[in-house]
């Protein structure tokens, strides 16, 4: 599960998008990529320089690093 908040414009803190809303969005999504390249770095998401109050989580143990 990934999910994170984008600010739209530049701002100083993280705490920007809870005073402001509207300058934010809200990204999430579930990766379900099953076939993977065994041994390799498998790309999952790109996040934005922006982006703050940021959580990945995984549904059970792996040897992935996130």
């Amino acid at each position: 599960i990934l999910d994170l908040w984008v600010l739209q414009a530049v701002a100083n803190t993280c705490n920007q998008c809870s005073r402001s809303p509207s300058l934010c969005r809200r990204i999430s999504g579930l990766y379900t990529v099953t076939v993977l390249t065994e041994g390799t770095y498998n790309p999952v998401v790109v996040i934005p320089a922006p982006a703050c109050s940021i959580n990945v989580t995984e549904f059970g143990s792996s040897r992935n690093y996130i």
